[in-house]
Parts: structure tokens; sequence; C-alpha cells
């Protein structure tokens, strides 16, 4: 899983959080290219570099023209309303994308969902008003929340994760490897040739699952900057130095 860094405007960031925009309107180059499902993405506000968003990539839509895009995806769930929906046209994005590069790298649209994380959580004191206007309503003391204590439980989290995706994997590869024991004392006592072929087929096939589900989940790759890891269970990736357990 790889994380994506782009940039965008308040609006559109607004209606991801909201759940009103689900499809993000992409050229097709070679950074976005890059993108695969399951990969996250992090939005930059333009306005405001520390507001960040960050939304898990659920399925991609390529298509030649933005043309062929409006007339085959949902425009209510690209980030058009029911005020402007009906003025929606392919040239509203030649304002982002000259109409050579449309022709030049395609376009895409991207389902997105975002994820629960500290820079998604937005915290909205109480609308109450105090008698006395001066001194602050206590019900709105929450919105002092300090955000280290929100990336800690969420660095506690992701490693908990982490490390259950990697008991997983490595209990189904410890049961082929057991199996493949077993096989072989159990060999020199039953001395049959079916026997062994059914247990070796189990010890791979075993061995197998474990391989696919650290792969699918992530443990072989670094979380911080997606990095194959050579060696089995790091504690740092060797590229970004960042703690991976």
């Amino acid at each position: 899983m790889i994380d994506h860094l782009m940039k965008l405007t308040p609006e559109p960031m607004r209606l991801i959080r909201e759940g009103k925009k689900t499809i993000e309107l992409r050229l097709y180059d070679e950074k976005r290219k890059k993108i695969q499902i399951g990969d996250t993405i992090t939005f930059v506000n333009t306005d405001n570099e520390n507001d960040k968003l960050t939304v898990k990539v659920e399925d991609l839509f390529r298509f030649d023209s933005f043309e062929e895009l409006y007339d085959k995806l949902p425009l209510s769930e690209c980030g058009y309303t029911e005020e402007n929906i009906g003025s929606a046209s392919p040239e509203d994005m030649n304002i982002y994308y000259s109409v050579e590069l449309q022709k030049q790298y395609g376009v895409v649209g991207i389902k997105i969902k975002p994820l629960r994380t500290a820079f998604n959580w937005k915290i909205v004191a109480p609308e109450i008003r105090s008698d006395e206007e001066d001194k602050p309503h206590p019900a709105v003391r929450h919105e002092n929340i300090r955000l280290s204590d929100i990336y800690r439980r969420e660095e506690e989290q992701r490693r908990t994760e982490y490390a259950h995706h990697w008991a997983v994997s490595t209990c189904w590869m410890g049961g082929g490897a057991i199996v493949a024991v077993v096989m072989v004392l159990a060999d020199r006592i039953i001395n049959s040739e079916v026997f062994s072929y059914l247990t070796c087929f189990t010890a791979l096939l075993l061995v197998g699952i474990g391989v696919v589900y650290g792969f699918v989940t992530g443990v072989y790759r670094c979380p911080h900057c997606g990095t194959h890891l050579y060696k089995y269970h790091p504690a740092n990736c060797s590229k970004c130095g960042k703690r991976i357990w």
C-alpha cells in the first residue's frame, strides 16, 4: 500500500469529508498511473497546507476523455451538487487540464473513501451561547484536544494491526512447516506414497496461504513508504528509516 500526495482546493475537500464526493477526477498522467486499488491518497488543502485529508482508493475508472467519463459516471459523486449539476459539462475540466494533455494521457475517475485519521477529524465546538460573553462556555473545552495524542493512538493502532497480520501470516507458514515435519516422521512409519503427496501438498498450501496473506495485508511492505521489505519482519524500514513494528 502506497500513499500518494495530491493538492486539492477547499470546496472539493469539504465535499469529500462530508461523503458527498466519492469520485475524484484527474488526468491519467504518469503520477496517476502509479495509483493502485487499495492505496491511499493524502489531499493537501491549497489554502492551508496543514489541512490534510487521507482517503482510500476503492476503484479506478479509466477513460479516453472527460466527455466519456461524464457520460459513464454519476456526476453527483464527482463533486457536483443539486445547484450546479444541471450545468455540468466536460469543459469544466479544461481549466485544470488542457485539451492536448487530455488527449495525450486520458483521464481517470478515482473512487475514494475517507479514512478515520487524525487529519480527517474535524473538531467542531457546539453552538451554545454563554450568558457571560467574556467567559468561554465549559462545553467547548474539547476543541483544545491535542492532536499529538490522536497521532500516538493512531500509530499504536497501526502497529497493532501490522502485528496481527504478521502473526496470522506466520501461523499459516508455521503450520505448513509443522505439516512438513509430521510428513517426514509419519512417512517412515506409514511408508505410503499417497500419504506423502497429500501431506506435501497440504504443507505447500499452508505456506502459500501465509505468503499470499502477507502480501495482501502489506506485511512485506513498509506501511509508510511502500518499500518492499527484503528482510523478514525488520524493526525499521531501510529506505525511510521509520519504525515498522
